[in-house]
Formats: C-alpha cells, sequence, structure tokens
C-alpha cells in the first residue's frame, strides 16, 4: 500500500498522533479449539480511549489482518474515538521476515507521533518514537 496511509489532518483535528498495538496492547486474545475468538480489554481501556482522544488523534497499527482486528476494534470503540486503523498490509518485511509498523509511512509529522506496542521490534524503523 502506498504511503501516506493515513488521509491529510483536518483543521481542528489534535496536533499530536498516539498509534496504539492492538493484540496484548489493547486486548488479549485467546482462541477456542472450534475457532472462536475470546478477548479482554485491558483495564480502564476506555477512561483511556477516552482520555487521550481529546489531545491526540488516536490510530491503530496492527500486524493483524483486517477482517480479525475489525472484529475486536469494532466492539472495544464503541465511541469510534480510535480515528484510524492500520493493519498487517500497511507493514514492511524486514531482512528476517519480520512485520515492523514503519512510521514514517503513516503519513503525520514523525515528531508528533508516538506508538505504543508490546514489541520494540515491531517500531525499530522509529524507535525513537516508541514505547
Amino acid at each position: 500500500m502506498p504511503a501516506p496511509f493515513l488521509p491529510p489532518k483536518k483543521e481542528g483535528d489534535p496536533k499530536y498522533s498516539l498509534v496504539l498495538d492492538m493484540d496484548e496492547t489493547l486486548v488479549h486474545v485467546t482462541f477456542k479449539d472450534d475457532g472462536e475468538i475470546n478477548f479482554s480489554t485491558r483495564p480502564y481501556l476506555d477512561k483511556f480511549l477516552t482520555d487521550l482522544s481529546k489531545d491526540y488523534e488516536l490510530s491503530v497499527f496492527t500486524t493483524a489482518k483486517e477482517n480479525y482486528a475489525n472484529s475486536i476494534l469494532d466492539e472495544i470503540d464503541d465511541k469510534h474515538l480510535i480515528k484510524h486503523r492500520l493493519y498487517r498490509n500497511h507493514t514492511v518485511q524486514d531482512d528476517s521476515d519480520h512485520l515492523t509498523k514503519d512510521m514514517t509511512k503513516i503519513g503525520r509529522d514523525i515528531k508528533k507521533s508516538i506508538i505504543i506496542d508490546d514489541k520494540a521490534k515491531n517500531f525499530s524503523k522509529t524507535p525513537e518514537n516508541g514505547i
């Protein structure tokens, strides 16, 4: 997919961008033998999203496929606080075939963007922007 991934910001949008990983950062997922997905959210996730959406443009960037990710995100974000969703097809494979989230491709000022992920390797192209 060609960069930039996100549409241009509009007048009045927050000037800072917070990009969140989904699996193991926002939710913990378990798969049953029959293929059913069960997940639990991090404690106080709704408050976290509500509070941060006041000062940040919220996006999710996951290595998951779109259908799977949307089934979870639609449930946890019923207030539509997460403005953008990026999926596996937005990642870049590194030399070891690891899927990397390249923050320079999202279309936001890198100096005003942060990514929160449970694996530092996922944002290894821009480690100074990751937590």
